[in-house]
């Protein structure tokens, strides 16, 4: 028996699926909603799971904490090293 996956039902009858961030891997999708709560992600979990919308007009993010977005530095350096780095190949 193959194994069902979770949704939710939409106002419109739908149901949506639902998917962990292990059972998303390699994926992408039109649309989605995000939930960026600031106890389920650790640093980089966001860009990974931003990126696998195909454009913003499918994405909607919900329960973002704006205050992780401000300070000296939003993002980690580490990471914006890299993007750099991977921008001159």
């Amino acid at each position: 028996m193959a194994s069902k996956v979770p949704g939710v039902k939409l106002n419109n009858g739908l149901v949506m699926p639902i998917f962990g961030l292990g059972t998303w891997k390699g994926s992408t999708a039109d649309y989605a909603v995000i939930y960026l709560r600031p106890k389920l992600f650790a640093p980089g979990q966001a860009y990974v799971t931003l990126s696998r919308i195909k454009s913003l007009d499918g994405l909607l993010i919900e329960d973002l904490d704006i205050s992780k977005l401000t300070g000296k530095t939003p993002c980690n350096i580490d990471a914006l090293a890299e993007m750099h780095r991977l921008r001159q190949i």
